[in-house]
């Protein structure tokens, strides 16, 4: 809160990256009264119970979507950032949150490659082939296109040949 708080607002604006664990009705009011101007509230599954286990922390998907929206509802910026996957692109599953994004009025989506680092380090079998880095940048494009304020920033699609880089 204090180095939110110490950022002066007529030069720069915070954004804040975060698993949504300590949204709660306190916390984003001391956020907002810190002056933080956007959060992406990071959600790795549409699955409560598969965003939870990967997270490894139960209960943790429904606390952070109640978060975003409480954020959204005290008027900062809501992103929710994700990850593409061979399976998440397979059966629709990125789709589907970007729909639930899309429907519950948060004003972007970002949806990173799965990359090897981390519990990935040693599994390279992560990274996403040319076809699928093409459907995930089809996929945003299609979002962006839709009617309404929703962004979809697809690092498949920015770091593409067709992309503006990073």
């Amino acid at each position: 809160f204090e180095l939110i708080a110490h950022v002066p607002k007529d030069r720069a604006i915070s954004l804040m990256f975060t698993s949504g664990y300590y949204l709660n009705e306190e916390n984003v009011a001391r956020l907002k009264e810190a002056g933080l101007f956007s959060a992406n509230v990071s959600i790795d599954s549409i699955v409560p119970e598969k965003h939870d286990r990967f997270r490894r922390t139960p209960g943790l998907f429904a606390k952070a979507w109640e978060g975003a929206k409480r954020l959204q509802d005290a008027g900062i910026l809501v992103g929710i950032s994700t990850h593409a996957s061979h399976k998440n692109i397979a059966d629709g599953a990125l789709e589907l949150l970007l729909k639930k994004a899309k429907n519950d009025g948060f004003n972007e989506v970002t949806i990173f490659d799965s990359m090897p680092t981390g519990r990935w380090l040693k599994h390279p079998e992560v990274i996403l082939t040319p076809e699928e880095k093409k459907k995930v940048a089809e996929l945003a494009q299609r979002y962006v296109a839709m009617d309404g304020h929703m962004g979809v920033i697809a690092q498949s699609w920015i770091n593409s040949p067709k992309g503006s880089g990073c």
